[in-house]
């Protein structure tokens, strides 16, 4: 941002006369009053809308898409599977197993699928609900593996075991030391909301409810 003499028009409240006019990368203007009030927060919004996103970022956001899809497809198989055993004698638990099932793949689905689009819309909330959402992912994870063992079952294959567990710490590295991150999505104007955080638990709980089928 620089400050410069004009007689231009401030792009906060349309005025045309002050005495300097402050100019911003996305060619903007302020006046010196509006700037005063909101200056720092116009500054973070047009550094925010100038920065461009580096070929990992547009990846990363791929691969979310990706997971979405993936997500959807492992959830109708392992729904399905659970579908047929809901005349067994101890149905409750299979009421149960499928009501987690759905939760869980369905809450992933849900939070991949609104991470990526925050990230592409440069959304105040995209980083720590990315961040979040991974999170949820490493934790449902875990919660399901110690079911899986709970049960006796055989350990999931290298593949299952990287998708699980790998991609969510890679992913988070990588949010957290990305300089074109902070670039796009600006430190001083990420924040979350309430819908947010109960977006983020659904598939935890679901893991949680999964250990007592």
């Amino acid at each position: 941002m620089s400050k410069i003499k004009s007689a231009d028009k401030c792009s906060g409240c349309g005025v045309t006369k002050s005495k300097t006019f402050w100019d911003y990368p996305n060619g903007t203007m302020l006046c010196d009053k509006c700037e005063k009030k909101f200056g720092n927060a116009w500054e973070t919004k047009n550094s925010n809308s100038a920065a461009k996103m580096s070929g990992w970022l547009i990846f990363f956001i791929v691969t979310l898409v990706l997971s979405c899809l993936l997500n959807i497809y492992l959830g109708y198989s392992d729904i399905a599977g659970v579908l047929i055993y809901l005349n067994q004698p101890n149905a409750f638990n299979v009421y149960l197993i499928l009501f987690a099932d759905i939760l869980i793949f369905g809450g992933i689905v849900v939070n991949y699928a609104y991470s990526a689009w925050l990230m592409s819309v440069r959304s105040s909330n995209a980083v720590p609900f990315t961040k979040l959402a991974l999170v949820a992912f490493l934790v449902t994870n875990i919660i399901s593996l110690a079911w899986l063992y709970k049960l006796g079952a055989e350990i999931p294959a290298a593949g299952d075991i990287s998708r699980a567990f790998i991609y969510p710490i890679i992913w988070l590295g990588y949010l957290n030391s990305s300089k074109n991150v902070e670039e796009v999505y600006p430190v001083n104007s990420r924040k979350l909301k309430t819908l947010d955080y109960l977006l983020l638990i659904v598939p935890v709980v679901g893991a949680i409810l999964m250990m007592f089928a």
